[in-house]
This record gives C-alpha cells, structure tokens and sequence, in this order.
C-alpha cells in the first residue's frame, strides 16, 4: 500500500515537471538566460515564475518597461565577461586567501559597480531600476589597489609594493650576471667540444649547460640531471653555483613578498565582501531585468494586461520558439467562457494552439513579455496541466487511451480555479460514443472547479455540447477545400471537420468507395455537415461584415486623432507663447530690480557723499566741469576764485546731475553751441558795479518774491533762466538743462529779451596727456553685467573724446553671459556704430571689436 502511495506521489511530481517539458518551457527558459550577460542575472531569472496576484505582475512589466528604455537607449551598461565573485567573497570572508584570478573577478565587480552607480544616480526617470542597483556603490580604494596590483592578465604588477619593485630588479640584475658568466663560459675555446648544444637551460630551478656523457670529468661543474638515454648531462657549472643560489634566495623573497600581497589584498576584500555581495545580487537582478527587455526585442514581445479573472484575448499570437515565419493564431475566451473544444483536421495546428496558449499564459502570468500584439489580455494563472501526445507505454502495459486517463487523473488532483488544463486528443484511443461520454464528463468537471480548459478532439460530440453548454465555446483549425491543405489558422465560434472523406478522394481513393462511405454516415451526420456549412457562410459574411466596421473605425479613428493632435499643438502653441511671455516678462523684471538696486546704491552712496564729504564732491565737479571748458574751448575755469557756498549749487538727485553732465558734454562736443560761461567774478568785484557787457540784457531788479516762470539774468554766470520756485531768499533756477539754486540778490529780472548770441565756432579738441594716451582695451572679466557695463560707458566716452574709432573690450569667454549683456548693452548705445566677435588671431569670441562714433 505504501508503494502504491509512494508511486503516485511521484507521479504527481514528474507530471508537473512533465507538463512543462512538453510545452516546451524549458527551451523558452534557455532562450531567455541566453539573453543574460552574467552567471549572478541567470541565476535570478532562473528563479522567476507564475506570480501570486495581479499587483506583483504589473510592478515586475513596470520594471521591465523601463528595462526596455534603457535597452532602447543602447546606453544599459553592460556586465558581459564578469565572472561570478560571490564564492571568491565568500572565502575572503572567511580568511582565505584570494589567487591573482579571483582578485582580478573581484576589481572587475567593483569597476562594473562604479560604472552602473554613476549612470543610474542621474536616471530619475527610472525609478525601478534605480531601485534595483540602489546597495550598488562604487569602492574607488579597492578597485584602485587592485588595479594597481592585478595585471589584466592575472599577475602580481611591480607596482603593487615598493619592496616588490626592489625585489624583482635584484632578481633580473643576478639573473643577468648569471647568464653573463654562463655565456663567458659557453664561449671557451677548451670546452667547446665537451658541449651537446651550446645552450644554456634549467632543471629544477637551476642553470644547466647539456654536456656530453663521455666529458662529464673535464667539465667543471655539477650533475643536475640527464637525458633518458644517458647521453647528455645537464650540468651546473662551478662558477654558477653562487650566483645561482644567490638568484634563487632573491627569488624566495619574491615570491614571500607576493604572498604577503595576495594575504593583504584579500584582507581588503574581506573589509568591502558585505557591501560587494550585496552589489553583486543586486546587478544579478539588474541584469535580469535587462535579459527580459533583450528577449522581448528578439520575439517581438509586448506587457499585456493580466487580470486575477480576466478574460483571455490573445491577438496575433506567435510561439515564441518558432519565430517569424509561424502562422500567428487569435485565440479568446471571452468573460464567462471557461471551456475551448478546438476541433478540425489533423496536422491542423490544435496541438501547436495548445502549446502557444500554456507558454503564453505561463509567461504572461510571469511577468515577461509576450509575443502577441497590443490590446491582448491573460488571466492570472498559478500552473499549467498539460496532457499533450502519445502516452502509451509498453513498460507499464499502458494503451495510448489508459496513458492519457494516467495523466487525466492527476490533473483532477491538483486543478483549481487558477489552473490552465490543455487535453490533447480527449477521448481517443476508445470507443468514439464511451470516449465522448468520458470527455463530456471530465470537461463538465474541471468547468465546476473553474479550470480554464482548452481541449482538442475529433469527437462530435464534444463539438455539440461545447455549443449547446454555456460557458463553452467552440473553435475550429482552418482548412483549405480546395488545395485540402491547413491554413494553420484558428477560427472562433464554429466546430471544425475533419476533412477525412475530402482528404481521400483527394489522394486518389476510388469513388464507388466514397460513396458507400458517405452512404454508412446516416442522416444525422449529413445534418449536421450541411449545418456546419451554413455556419461558415453566416461566418464569412460576418467576418467581412466586421471587416468593413473595422476598415471606418480604423479610419473614424485616424480622423479623431488627426484633430486632436491639432488641438494639442495649438494648445501647446498657446502655453509656450505664453510661457515665453512670462519668461520675458520676468526677465524684465529682475533686469528692472537689479538696475533699481543698483540706482538705490549710488543713490545712498551719494546721499552719503553730499552729507559728510560734499565740499570735496563739490570741488570734483568743478575740476570736472574745469576740463570740459578745456576740452570744448580750450579754455579753463578758476572756480578758487568764486566763493559759492556749498549748497549754492545742487542737483535734485544724482540722476538729474549726471544728465546735466552728459548734456552738456553733448552740447558742446556735437554742436558747439552753448559753451560753458566765462568764469564768474569774485562776489566782491560784483558789488562794485561793473558795467554790464555789451550785450547783457535789459534787466530790473524787481520784486523780492519771484513768481514761477519768471525769466531772470545771472550776471554770474551771463547767462538767462527761468524760475522754478522761490523758499525764502533762496530761488531755483533752470538754466538749460541744469537746475541750480541762487540768492535772490544774484537775479536780475529781465525787461526783454537777450539778444540772441552769435554760435560760437566749433573748435577742434585738442588731447590731453591722459587721452593722448589712451589703451584701446578695457578688460571687464570678473565682473558682473550691470559693472562691466557702466565701465564700457566710461571706457567709450573716453574714447570719443581721443577720436580713437576702433576699442577692444575683453569679456572672456566662460560661460557666455557677460558677453551677451555687454553687446546687448551695445546694440542700444548711440555712440557705437557697429560692433562684433574678435577674429582667433585677437582673442575669438572672448573679446568684442567696437568701432564708435567720434
């Protein structure tokens, strides 16, 4: 009895495995680690199966998606020829000591880790996957040591330590001496014929020199060795002895010293073998997840959606062991729909159909991506029961029928409602009326314990309880009438014929035959055959029917999409102008703060320079004003002789002060009008009465209080202005374009008009020391924009002022920007006629030629 149980335990083991050999899971495995690049990613693939629900499916396709952009992007790092480290890591840590080999698989880890740390830690795109390798971390002092240690071909390096450089020069100087004094020795005219060749060579660590036998006393040395026949001695001579030992003890310490390096090596493996065994499992999945993008561009795969009960819809479906060339079979078990009884021909393709939906769903349910087209769903199934070929076995005195029953039977054992069952050939090898009986009820059966089953059969009456049963569906392999050849195509909805009599008379099988064949079928079956007719002419004209719904659909379709890619443009049209708007707006805004902020802070520092230090501020402007008298007239002003209080003269703000410079700048460098008054006298020489010149104006004194708009006469100055507004005995003037503040017993009101003067002729200017001078270049590198630009206003106006047309302002290259705000600034100044890059031989784009107007 316990044989009994023993053996069935069995069976139900090797049948499981059986039902996966048979679909051939195996082979798609195989497949599938080929795709791998290294022992540790087939070794995780190897471990994936059937997952337990939906969410675990569809974060495995979610890696596996961004698996395939990386491997789209042709930038996934790849981990070919790695050995597998693990067991080198897991001796280091146990105090072994490592060979050179093991090492060298060891710094190949650590350089393949810093490799995927640094082209993953930017990839934020690809959360999984960065996931995956996140215990990946680089060991910059290991990898390095080891590097410096381990040639690529598997030797201890020189450089691995000082003493070992020391040691191995030693060894080459004496093995050098030793070859010097054995070749002297070789060369001796007295020994020549003693020798067998004259060679030098070594037995057992020594150098030897073959000597004849019969001249073994006249050469001087020892016996090391001999040939086989005894004809030639491998002496040692005397004069190497020394030499020779002294080149084996520096040999020992050699080899004592790259002991002592390998012990020290594997001493830092051990200290990095945790963090490297975790890095080591984590690109073992890494390169998993890469495998599964490779082999989905191999067959075409695609990520359907798989549904604990959902219905299953394969489109397009392809065995992925059979490539392009395979007829592509839609096969569909729509909701409700839990039993196919595929029927038709043999050499139809039932069994290959069968075969196609367990691999598929076997992967689908994985996880990995299958060759189907989009829009394909799978349920959720935990294992697949395959009962698939001839199961007779004459060892076990089983029939073909008793084998399938076998394996029927542990099916029945094992199957749940997650479970996908393929029977091939159900009912066959008995009695067709017994075996259809028995089918029904085994079908009937595993459609209550909610198996998905997919059977195939020649029975008809399987055919007509799948179509009079719900939850049952028919299916049929296509079959050409004409050329009675499979079209290897699965068509839904309809029974299929075996074709038997058609497939006679087309080998040749005489008529009278036929007909008393077709004469023993009966009525029921010609019903039947004329019912099946009927049914594929209403197939073929639905068929067509959908055919044409899907042909506009298709094109309702396109159309639809054509108008919302248009919508979408215009809308993305719309969000960038106006984004660009906004950019520009906010540009011009922080340009506006940063020039605000600028203003503010010469605006204090001139507060601060007119409150504590305004009479020296007052003398600058005088000495200023002094040398544009100079240059605009050739002239030059005493302002030591006037004695205007400090607040006599003054400007609303450091605005309207600069303006009244550069205006009169302008005045007198471009028209020559309006130059600068004589200089004033002494207010004594004024009380005196001086007579008026010649061509002063008619003037009163007039009233104390002066309305606005009032036009005076400054005999200080000569010249006419308006009043602005009178506090006290203090009056603001406007002369101009300046605003200067007198005394009211300084103004004279005028009766009429001045008249109006003559121009004065436009002199020449005439170079000082400093513009005679003057550098062509102004280098502003370091600076910020708003600096480097108020420098480049200074450096042209000095310019102008020497005639000098052409100037250089070296910016630097760097980044670019200062070079863009100062040519911006250019492009907007009045002086500059034009301006561009400099050429290589004057510093290329780091300096800008700026030819000005003078």
């Amino acid at each position: 009895m316990d044989r009994v149980k023993t053996g069935v335990m069995e069976a139900q083991e090797t049948h499981r495995e059986r039902s996966l050999r048979v679909l051939e899971w195996p082979k798609v495995q195989e497949d599938l680690l080929g795709c791998c690049q290294w022992a540790g990613g087939a070794e995780v693939l190897e471990s994936y199966g059937p997952l337990a629900d939906t969410e675990e499916v569809a974060e495995r396709q979610a890696v596996v998606k961004e698996a395939l952009r990386l491997e789209s992007e042709g930038k996934s790092r790849h981990l070919g020829g790695m050995s597998d480290p693990r067991p080198w890591l897991q001796a280091a840590l146990k105090g072994k000591t490592l060979i050179c080999d093991q090492l060298l698989d060891v710094e190949l880890l650590c350089s393949v880790s810093k490799d995927v740390y640094v082209f993953m830690k930017e990839r934020n795109d690809l959360p999984r996957m960065k996931d995956l390798v996140e215990t990946v971390v680089p060991h910059p002092r290991l990898e390095q040591r080891l590097r410096r240690s381990i040639s690529r071909d598997g030797k201890i390096t020189d450089d691995a330590s000082t003493a070992l450089r020391r040691l191995r020069a030693a060894v080459r100087e004496a093995e050098s001496k030793l070859q010097s004094s054995l070749q002297s020795l070789l060369r001796h005219p007295e020994l020549s014929r003693t020798y067998q060749e004259p060679i030098i060579t070594q037995r057992d660590g020594r150098f030897v020199i073959p000597v004849k036998a019969e001249y073994k006393g006249r050469f001087p040395g020892l016996v090391i060795d001999q040939s086989a026949s005894g004809s030639t001695l491998f002496m040692e001579p005397y004069i190497a002895v020394n030499q020779g030992n002294d080149l084996r003890q520096k040999k020992l310490a050699e080899e004592r010293e790259c002991h002592r390096i390998l012990v020290e090596l594997s001493g830092m493996v051990s200290e990095h073998a945790g963090p490297l065994l975790r890095a080591s499992e984590a690109l073992g999945r890494f390169d998993a997840y890469l495998a599964l993008a490779r082999y989905s561009f191999k067959i075409g795969g695609e990520l359907p959606l798989v549904e604990v009960d959902g219905a299953l819809d394969m489109r397009m479906a392809r065995h992925p062991l059979l490539g392009e060339d395979c007829v592509p079979i839609s096969l569909e078990l729509k909701d409700g729909i839990r039993t196919l009884v595929i029927t038709g021909p043999n050499t139809g393709g039932k069994t290959v159909a069968l075969k196609t939906t367990g691999l598929l769903c076997l992967m689908a349910s994985s996880g990995f991506p299958v060759p189907v087209k989009p829009g394909s769903t799978f349920p959720l199934i935990s294992d697949v029961w395959a009962d698939i070929g001839d199961e007779q076995s004459l060892s076990q005195s089983l029939s073909t029928f008793s084998g399938h029953l076998v394996h029927i039977m542990e099916i029945l054992k094992s199957a749940g409602n997650r479970s996908l069952v393929l029977l091939d050939e159900l009912g066959a090898g008995t009695d067709p009326t017994e075996g259809g009986a028995l089918g029904i009820a085994l079908l009937s059966e595993l459609h209550r314990r909610g198996c998905r089953t997919i059977v195939s059969t020649h029975l008809s009456q399987l055919k007509v309880f799948a179509k009079q049963t719900d939850g049952f569906e028919n299916a049929a392999v296509e079959f050409n009438t004409e050329t009675l050849r499979p079209t290897y195509r699965l068509l839904m909805g309809i029974p299929g014929r075996s074709n038997a009599l058609s497939i006679a008379a087309h080998l040749g099988l005489p008529d009278e035959i036929l007909r008393e064949a077709r004469s023993y079928l009966g009525g029921g079956y010609q019903g039947v055959e004329e019912l099946l007719d009927d049914l594929e002419a209403e197939r073929d004209a639905v068929r067509k029917a959908e055919n044409r719904l899907k042909r506009e659909k298709e094109k309702l379709r396109k159309a639809r999409r054509k108008i919302q890619e248009e919508r979408d443009a215009l809308r993305e049209s719309k969000e960038a102008e106006v984004a660009a708007a906004r950019e520009e707006g906010e540009r011009i805004l922080e340009e506006t703060r940063v020039r605000s902020r600028r203003l503010m802070k010469e605006f204090k520092q001139g507060l601060e320079a007119v409150g504590s230090e305004r009479k020296e501020a007052l003398l600058a402007a005088r000495r200023l004003a002094q040398e544009w008298a100079h240059r605009v007239r050739g002239e030059e002003i005493d302002f030591s002789t006037t004695h205007t209080s400090e607040e006599e003269i003054k400007f609303d703000s450091l605005g309207d002060r600069a303006r009244a410079i550069a205006r009169t700048m302008e005045m007198g460098l471009e028209e020559g009008e309006n130059e600068l008054p004589e200089p004033p006298p002494k207010p004594s020489a004024r009380k005196k009465a001086e007579p008026k010149s010649e061509d002063a104006p008619e003037t009163i004194k007039g009233p104390d209080i002066l309305e606005p708009e009032t036009r005076v006469y400054i005999p200080r100055f000569g010249q006419e202005g308006e009043v602005l507004s009178q506090k006290g005995q203090r009056v603001d003037v406007k002369m101009g374009t300046l605003k200067m503040t007198f005394t009211r017993d300084e103004l004279d009101v005028l009766s009429r008009p001045k008249k109006k003067p003559e121009p004065a002729p436009v002199r020449e200017l005439r170079p000082d020391a400093d513009t005679a001078n003057f550098k062509v270049t102004l280098d502003v590198r370091g600076q910020t924009v708003d600096e480097a630009c108020l420098e480049v206003d200074r450096f042209i106006d000095r310019a102008c002022l020497a005639k000098v047309e052409r100037v250089e302002l070296l910016h630097g290259k760097g980044t670019g920007a200062l070079r863009v705000g100062i040519q911006q600034h250019l492009k907007r100044h009045r002086q500059v006629v034009e301006f561009r890059d400099g050429d290589p031989y004057e510093g290329g784009w780091g300096v800008t030629v700026v030819n000005v107007r003078t």
